[in-house]
């Protein structure tokens, strides 16, 4: 359980009844794995812990390579689509790319837009606006694309529950191919090709590819069918994974296998970018070119700039930034960006605030927190309940009442799938969509407090326990020899989280405050003072007290105030005669 925020962190109150466990690993396995792979036995631990518990599947693990990048034919209806966006191509009929506002949809689309116009397509693209629109295809859009004489809609992270838009589309003539990642009905739209990894019928080994890895590999598999040169069809995959890699860290889809893959060989690309408009937002976010990005910075930093345009004005300025080649204007573009993430962090702090002010102790009870108010700015929704998840690692819905309508989203804990609680309370809703850790919802105002009541029944025992998962011990010393072993491990997520560690120490000294968010603690291991960072956030652990012993629950991470190095990054503690660690089941 982590805590967010920008006021002083919860030092006061009484320990919470957090049980901290112990990851269950073989002890065989850990020793074969820290002397055949001639790592140490901490990172030993965290490998086999996992379930990398053989030399051969760490060794896989800590490579990732294109080789574990699925073959996209496996998806379904990918042939059908393929070929009729070859037909397109090949007749120059106009065609579209429909795609979504968030991180996700927006670097789907550019994928999409760019591999179509690459291959000789007449291509453009629509992004809807997430006020006026709503999300998804609706028939206004089809029937302005129908005006444009566009003949075939192509949907980027978009598209699976828009039956009505489809049938209209199919009145009017354009075929549509739906790429899509979200959870389908169990019937499907009348859609020429619908590639969708969550098909009832899939045989694709990831079914948490999410949109930008789909796009990725509908562009792989056109540039195949096109039967371009190997080598630039490798240049060229190379570009695209860069956005895949992005899309596919803030979609907060699992880490792991394919999308591993994705990311790993994405943030390898970005330490070198020639697009301008991506060049200036990293240098915007303080990424120097030639520097790695990792995934936390593009969760952290990268992610909500992009978000932000979608959020609070109109996405298709971040698809202007991606596709201008005018350096001048790329920095005009990110000057304009920076300017609605700043407003969009004053619209998050006050609905964060609002809840803050008014949620109570039988609000926070309830295995599911809905949280409703008149006026939220519904482009911020998704991220508060992302950061209350955070902090009380319970789902999360945050609704802005309009009175008569009621608009929100929705952010889930591992092990609780979003879409199968919104399922069983369906009958209140007007609309919903997302996957198993994101969802939107549309429900009538006077629905509110029965939604709120049955989303928490139909939750009951899938809460899972609250607990802090600690993947071995680790003197603070020996960091320095782990740490390199632990940054192959990167990137970090959903699926993949950053390994926890925790030790006994001496408190050197108090709390105190760096900044308005970063705090540091001074402790003593063996005669040696460390330094360790706090963010603020973290499960209620009372307040140290120089000279108390207690044990410290922490991560490694590049250290921002250095230009080398690492940093011991404090995520609980408490007194050293607390309970023991159990072991996972």
């Amino acid at each position: 359980m982590t805590r967010h925020g920008t006021s002083a962190p919860h030092l006061d109150d009484e320990p919470d009844a957090v049980m901290w466990q112990l990851r269950s690993a073989s002890p065989e396995d850990c020793a074969r794995l820290a002397e055949e792979l001639r790592i140490h036995p901490a990172t030993a631990r965290v490998l086999a812990a996992r379930g990398w518990n053989t030399p051969a599947l760490a060794a896989r693990f800590l490579n990732p390579d294109r080789e574990d990048i699925l073959n996209p034919s496996h998806l379904p209806d990918f042939d059908r689509a393929i070929v009729r966006t070859l037909q397109a191509i090949r007749n120059r009929e106009s065609i579209m790319i429909f795609g979504d506002y968030d991180v996700d949809g927006l670097t789907a689309t550019a994928i999409l837009f760019t591999a179509i116009g690459i291959s000789g397509g007449i291509v453009t693209w629509k992004i809807p606006h997430r006020l006026l629109d709503g999300y998804g295809m609706q028939e206004k859009h089809v029937e302005a694309a129908r005006r444009e004489g566009i003949r075939l809609i192509v949907t980027a992270d978009s598209g699976i529950r828009c039956f009505s838009a489809v049938q209209y589309a199919r009145s009017a003539g354009i075929d549509v191919i739906i790429t899509d990642h979200h959870l389908p009905e169990p019937r499907l739209p009348e859609a020429v090709a619908i590639v969708n990894p969550n098909r009832h019928d899939s045989v694709y080994g990831n079914r948490n590819l999410c949109g930008a890895g789909l796009a990725f590999q509908f562009a792989a598999g056109l540039f195949h069918a096109l039967r371009m040169p190997l080598r630039r069809v490798a240049a060229l995959t190379r570009s695209l994974l860069k956005l895949a890699a992005i899309g596919t860290v803030a979609d907060v889809v699992p880490l792991v296998g394919e999308n591993r893959a994705i990311v790993s060989l994405g943030l390898q690309g970005l330490t070198e970018v020639r697009n301008p408009g991506l060049r200036v937002l990293l240098d915007a976010i303080g990424i120097p070119p030639g520097r790695a990005v990792t995934a936390r910075e593009i969760s952290f930093r990268l992610a909500p700039r992009i978000n932000a345009a979608g959020r609070l004005e109109d996405a298709s300025l971040i698809l202007e930034l991606l596709r201008t080649s005018d350096l001048d204007e790329a920095r005009r573009m990110v000057a304009t960006i920076e300017k609605i993430n700043n407003r969009r962090k004053i619209e998050q702090a006050r609905v964060l605030a609002d809840i803050a002010g008014n949620v109570s102790r039988s609000d926070l009870d309830r295995p599911v927190l809905v949280f409703s108010r008149q006026g939220w700015h519904r482009g911020v929704l998704g991220i508060v309940a992302a950061r209350l998840v955070d902090e009380y690692d319970k789902p999360v819905f945050v609704l802005s009442d309009d009175l008569d309508m009621a608009h929100g989203s929705g952010r889930s804990i591992p092990g609780i799938n979003l879409i199968g609680l919104l399922e069983t309370t369906r009958h209140h809703l007007e609309a919903f969509g997302g996957h198993e850790q994101a969802a939107g919802l549309t429900l009538k105002s006077e629905r509110i407090d029965v939604f709120r009541d049955e989303i928490c029944l139909a939750c009951g025992a899938r809460q899972a326990a609250l607990a802090l998962d600690v993947d071995s011990q680790l003197h603070l010393a020996d960091a320095v020899r782990v740490w390199p072993e632990i940054a192959r491990l990167e990137p970090f997520g959903n699926g993949n989280p950053a390994p926890i560690f925790a030790t006994s120490v001496r408190v050197a000294a108090p709390l105190i405050a760096v900044s308005s968010t970063i705090w540091r603690l001074n402790v003593e291991q063996d005669g040696r003072i460390h330094q360790m960072k706090y963010f603020g956030r973290g499960t209620k652990c009372g307040r140290p007290v120089p000279g108390e012993r207690m044990e410290v629950a922490y991560r490694l991470e590049p250290d921002s105030w250095r230009s080398a190095g690492f940093a011991l990054v404090l995520e609980a503690w408490r007194p050293v005669n607390g309970r023991d660690m159990r072991p996972m089941a």
